[in-house]
């Protein structure tokens, strides 16, 4: 019997084990069990079986996907970009210079919140983007082979890192069951994919062997003349799917196997396998209201992360903290003049306080004040990357940059004009300079400039997606699209009114205007249009369970778009003018400027 004979009917028979929770081999944890896959080859095309959706490829070497709920994805190249397909947010790139020579990325996990992810390196060091936390690496360590493979914990607290010669590294809330360091092994390890119920882990190796450690044995493909070497695999199920190179899926579970791309002409190897999960579909009736608070006078645009809500309360100076399962006010932290919106980096909350200049940084885990540091007029919320955060001055026209670690200024960097937060991408600071028309790109780590890009009249804070920096001009009702390997504008495109940031999602981008009713939804392939009229003031549409929330602050409004269909899902009332909507598992959190939270589920 051929292994492809194998793979379609003996490896996909039921076994009658319960799933209890299905966990992606590179990322976070699902309700549910997956039902489909993906399948990543080197020259970054997806491929999708099952429920999981087809996306566009990706530009550059890929070397690993991590996939988390609601057909979220990040794929990882060998530059260090990270990808977003789906409902995946970005939250920044690997700083190739601050690698040592020879050492390159080599797997990609996701936070269980889903806004933040983990990139891990050859040589085992641990780079953390948005509310990762890094649990130590083994870059220091003499290893017998490179990391192949990483995966954080269904907690968040810690993750596994294996080598090729099986070598298992515990960090954090994982736990070490035995590895296969100092055997000698007929092929080298490739994946450490998780045992489902929580304890224990499998080892696959080249020869679609399985080492299984406090975990249940399901198969393997072990003494069978394989056409290409398996190189990894993922949690599926009570047990496991295996890919081999050339795209053949080996499953050893009691879910279906539900194709491969081993009968393709494939342009290069497969190099990753990652879960889909079933998203819930959110429908007009789906959506009810969960609950209530009130937190301080001039609240503003709220973030969560770490358990909890942040809001920013602009009249009284304050932070309102609120657990995000009971719904209650747990702490009121005074902060500096009028806070903007928070942003969080480094295990830490960071609080721009626009009318005195400074930064406020908060410990997360125990709510004190760290540090109040002195910045720029103006400051906006910072983004962050590789350890530090980039604090764009709108009063005077520069970013201060700041250590996370040691909360030191590292350096102030002028523009010469004035704007709102910029963003990090590829290891370069894209700067909207709102004063002069123009976008002004940096390096990140040495603040060399790289070039300075005219666009449109008053252009805000950019984002970076599909291979290309999509530049909304507020002053002319245009988009710039930037292609960021030349500095050079493509094309412009003509939206709705006075247009905020893009938002990046569902293989689309959407723009919506300030004060008008527009939304405006930009395929990235050929820069076509569809256009949509809802309701006055349709603030920045945030993505969330398969949809758009779009808070229309004007009109006392949220409108559910789904970007699929380009129909409107529902409409309902949010009394008090609704700020930007946060979603977090299942639950939205709409914040208003009355100081009223409402909180809806949506499934």
């Amino acid at each position: 019997m051929t292994p492809r004979s194998i793979m379609r009917v003996a490896l996909a028979v039921a076994m009658s084990i319960t799933a209890l929770v299905a966990v992606d081999a590179r990322g976070a944890q699902a309700a549910e069990p997956s039902d489909g896959y993906w399948i990543l080859d080197q020259s970054g095309n997806i491929y999708a079986f099952g429920g999981a959706e087809q996306y566009v490829p990706v530009f550059g070497t890929a070397v690993d996907m991590a996939s988390g709920p609601r057909m979220s994805l990040w794929v990882l190249t060998d530059n260090g970009v990270v990808h977003t397909r789906g409902s995946a947010m970005h939250f920044g790139d690997v700083d190739m210079a601050s690698l040592d020579t020879g050492e390159t990325p080599s797997a990609i996990s996701v936070t269980p919140s889903g806004e933040g992810y983990w990139v891990f390196t050859t040589r085992g060091r641990v780079l953390t983007f948005g509310d990762a936390t890094n649990f130590g690496g083994v870059e220091n360590l003499d290893l017998d082979g490179p990391v192949i493979d990483a995966v954080a914990m269904p907690d968040g607290k810690g993750y596994y890192m294996v080598g090729t010669d099986g070598g298992v590294f515990a960090f954090g809330s994982a736990k070490f069951w035995g590895s296969m360091g100092g055997i000698a092994l007929d092929q080298p390890v490739n994946a450490l994919i998780p045992d489902p119920d929580g304890e224990g882990y499998w080892l696959t190796a080249g020869d679609g062997g399985i080492f299984a450690f406090r975990a249940p044995f399901r198969g393997s493909l072990g003494g069978i003349a394989l056409d290409e070497p398996v190189i990894g695999g993922i949690a599926y199920g009570a047990g496991y799917t295996m890919v081999a190179s050339d795209g053949g899926a080996f499953v050893f579970s009691e879910l279906a196997f539900l194709g491969s791309v081993a009968d393709l002409d494939l342009p290069t190897p497969v190099v990753s396998i990652a879960a889909s999960y079933p998203v819930p579909k959110v429908t007009a009736d789906s959506i009810e209201l969960f609950g209530t608070f009130t937190v301080g006078d001039g609240s503003w645009q709220g973030r969560a992360g770490f358990g909890m809500m942040w809001i920013p309360n602009r009249t009284e100076d304050t932070v309102s903290v609120v657990d995000r399962e009971t719904l209650t006010v747990v702490d009121t932290i005074p902060v500096g003049d009028e806070p903007f919106p928070v942003s969080l980096g480094g295990d830490k909350i960071w609080v721009p306080n626009n009318s005195d200049g400074t930064v406020t940084v908060i410990d997360a885990a125990t709510r004190k004040v760290l540090k109040t540091i002195a910045t720029g007029s103006q400051p906006r919320t910072p983004p962050h990357y590789d350890g530090w955060a980039y604090v764009s001055n709108r009063g005077d026209g520069t970013i201060t940059v700041i250590d996370h670690d040691t909360l030191n200024v590292i350096a102030t960097i002028p523009i010469g004009g004035g704007g709102q937060s910029p963003i990090i991408d590829n290891g370069l600071i894209w700067f909207c300079d709102v004063d002069q028309d123009r976008v002004v790109v940096f390096d990140a780590k040495t603040f060399v400039q790289r070039a300075v890009i005219p666009v449109g009249q008053k252009p805000y804070t950019a984002s970076a997606g599909y291979g290309r920096i999509w530049v909304p001009n507020h002053g002319e009702n245009t988009v710039s699209v930037i292609d960021p390997s030349s500095f050079k504008v493509i094309t412009t495109i003509t939206v709705g009114t006075q247009p905020y940031r893009p938002v990046v999602a569902y293989d689309k981008v959407t723009v919506a205007g300030a004060t008008s009713p527009d939304l405006y939804v930009i395929d990235p392939s050929n820069y076509g249009t569809e256009f949509r009229n809802m309701a006055d003031g349709a603030y920045m549409p945030t993505p969330g369970l398969d949809v758009l929330w779009v808070a229309n602050n004007l009109s006392n409004t949220v409108t559910v778009f789904d970007p699929s269909t380009y129909e409107i899902v529902t409409q309902f009332t949010v009394p008090g003018g609704p700020q930007k909507p946060v979603v977090f598992g299942d639950y939205v959190w709409v914040s208003t400027d009355s100081g009223v939270s409402y909180v809806y589920r949506a499934r």
